[in-house]
């Protein structure tokens, strides 16, 4: 009896280890995407006077990017509601929109890209 009791907290102990680690790589992996698509801002900025797309949808028709790739703990695309760049096309900042990463102990829109940080992680 007390073997199957040491087992079932070891086995819970590791699940709950497991989530997080997991929780943690999908926002590793998100970090990538939102990465990517801030160098894919920044070579339609080359192309274009140093102007920042105002919308997701010119990256793609663009050519910069084949698509806007899925967040990893949602399995969708949350990039496009989390671009801002409309009201002023020198600058932008992308996150994954959203509290996807809460798993993983991480606050809402996060992981985030600027043109003047970069990737900004919490």
């Amino acid at each position: 009896m007390i073997v199957i009791a040491i087992i079932s907290i070891i086995a819970a102990i590791g699940t709950v280890n497991f989530r997080r680690s997991r929780a943690r790589a999908q926002y590793t992996a998100c970090a990538s995407n939102v990465k990517n698509i801030g160098t894919a801002c920044e070579m339609y900025s080359k192309d274009n006077n140093g102007r920042y797309p105002q919308n997701t949808t010119q990256l793609t028709a663009g050519g910069f990017i084949k698509a806007l790739p899925t967040c990893p703990s949602v399995g969708f695309s949350t990039y496009a509601n989390g671009y801002g760049a409309a009201s002023n096309p020198d600058v932008y900042t992308l996150v994954c929109a959203g509290t996807n990463h809460s798993g993983a102990d991480i606050a809402a829109n996060y992981p985030q890209y600027t043109a003047r940080s970069g990737l900004v992680e919490q």
